[in-house]
């Protein structure tokens, strides 16, 4: 049987009807920012990064200066071998709260209604991979073009929230 990533088994149920060239489009600043954050997060300075896409790359900084105590891990490859599935979150962090949080980050203006399950996975997976960690759940933060306060929307430990997205993952493994 084929492991599957988070991403990949949410992917029919993303919003239909965008244009191609703006789903590329929106893809590449994704893949750009993430890049650039994840330096930053790793002490890896950050340079080149193209003019239209600095306002979201200051918008974590500042988010990540005033919010991020410890940086445990950044983009690290996970497996839930009894679920079959992996994926690849892109922060887990401990908060100057104290709390233990997975972080994806996001350069869309709308929240979309498969993030909350996409981190509901990837909340397993860091349980798996840091056992010894008492994860708070995990949060979508979408950075701002303009380089505002990113909006933190957190997403409690919801175990509907991971029933629902071991549905698409089995809905997925089996239309595939």
């Amino acid at each position: 049987m084929e492991y599957y990533s988070v991403t990949t088994c949410l992917q029919p149920f993303f919003p239909a009807g965008i244009p191609r060239h703006l789903l590329d489009r929106a893809s590449e600043r994704g893949t750009i920012v993430h890049a650039a954050c994840s330096n930053y997060a790793t002490g890896i300075p950050v340079m080149g990064l193209r003019d239209d896409l600095w306002g979201y790359f200051q918008s974590f900084v500042t988010w990540f200066d005033n919010f991020v105590d410890e940086v445990l891990f950044v983009e690290q490859r996970m497996v839930d071998e009894a679920m079959r599935y992996n994926g690849k979150p892109d922060l887990g962090c401990k908060l100057i709260d104290g709390r233990h949080m997975i972080v994806d980050m996001k350069t869309p203006i709308a929240e979309a209604n498969t993030w909350k399950l996409q981190i509901a996975g990837y909340v397993n997976l860091a349980r798996i991979a840091y056992p010894d960690i008492e994860w708070a759940g995990g949060m979508s933060l979408r950075l701002k073009p303009n380089g505002s306060a990113a909006k933190a929307t957190v997403y409690s430990n919801d175990q509907r929230d991971y029933a629902v997205f071991l549905s698409a993952l089995n809905v997925y493994r089996y239309i595939t």
